[in-house]
């Protein structure tokens, strides 16, 4: 006779939940703050949730376990909607182009997504481009959301929002490689998603996904940011908007941590540290006001758990800091 004839739910094991919830967290090496984040919860109601308490709204458990992959998918979450729907239409841009394509950033590549929290104005399609380019920041020659203007490079706008990739291999460029292959879109309710190859994978490189460049994710975390910070702003009609950002980092696993963007920092590094897990996703909550006020304090509380990773190298604050100093001091007008 079948254990469960009538196809009852068996009873929620609330406590094995909750440990496999844990064992999942720590896998990733995600501490309990990211994991917040990535829920879009406090900090506060995930250390509740470990301490099973089952007092916190089914809603809040739900996007807990979502993060670890203990909920199946059904896009309840707009902005994972939105992602999925990017990542999706990334991948049918890239399974046109040769398996040895730059564009399909074979080694791993890196993504943000920004999510503008709260009342915001909606924008048409072309308004919203013009916001976009309104809101780059020119630290280094290659901004995130960067708005070409040449014909066959341009931005494409649709009812939902904007989309741009830099990828197609059928334009003229100076550069070819994942670095500038990138893939971005927004969306007129005030989403955002990018992504971007390595740097370190570049054509000039002699082993590609081979090692990690300890100044180049502060340069990029700070420039998205940035970015994010500018957009909020011109978005939402008042006060303070809250921004949550997530960056996510793949084909990590074996890759050493080097000083290679700028070589003379070689003694900020001691030993090999080697990136032990395949992936990193971060996330913060932050605000506009606070990005600009804080960049330091914001930027390292987000990659702090990046660096962790590798062997358990420990960011140093003061390093983020002579970073974002220098990108200011030679920041590039629009």
């Amino acid at each position: 006779m079948p254990e469960n004839p009538r196809g009852v739910v068996q009873p929620l094991d609330w406590p094995a939940l909750v440990a496999e919830t844990i064992r999942r967290r720590k896998d990733e090496g995600l501490t309990q703050a990211q994991h917040a984040g990535l829920a879009g919860v406090g900090r506060t109601t995930v250390v509740a949730f470990d301490q099973r308490d089952t007092s916190i709204t089914l809603s809040r458990a739900l996007a807990i376990l979502g993060v670890v992959g203990l909920v199946a998918e059904n896009n309840a979450n707009p902005q994972d909607a939105f992602v999925s729907v990017c990542r999706q239409r990334w991948n049918d841009l890239v399974g046109k182009l040769p398996d040895d394509a730059p564009a399909r950033q074979v080694h791993g590549h890196y993504s943000f997504d920004c999510e503008v929290v709260g009342p915001i104005t909606r924008l048409s399609p072309k308004r919203l481009l013009v916001v976009l380019d309104k809101s780059v920041v020119r630290y280094t020659g290659w901004p995130p959301f960067w708005v070409p203007t040449r014909e066959d490079l341009a931005p494409v706008c649709d009812e939902s929002g904007v989309e741009c990739w830099l990828g197609n291999p059928e334009p003229e460029r100076v550069f070819d490689d994942a670095a500038h292959s990138d893939y971005w879109r927004a969306s007129t309710d005030g989403r955002l998603y990018l992504q971007r190859g390595y740097q370190e994978d570049g054509s000039d490189v002699l082993q590609p996904g081979t090692f990690f460049d300890i100044t180049l994710p502060i340069w990029r975390a700070w420039e998205g940011l940035s970015h994010a910070a500018r957009f909020a702003t011109l978005t939402a009609p008042v006060g303070d908007p809250e921004i949550r950002f997530r960056v996510r980092y793949t084909g990590l696993g074996g890759r050493d941590l080097a000083s290679w963007a700028k070589p003379a920092d070689r003694s900020l590094i001691v030993g090999i540290h080697r990136s032990r897990l395949p992936e990193a996703h971060l996330a913060i909550a932050t605000s506009a006001l606070r990005i600009d006020e804080d960049p330091v304090g914001v930027v390292h509380e987000l990659l702090k758990p990046l660096y962790e990773r590798f062997d358990g190298y420990v960011l140093e604050r003061d390093l983020v800091e002579r970073e974002i100093l220098d990108m200011k001091s030679r920041r590039r007008s629009g």
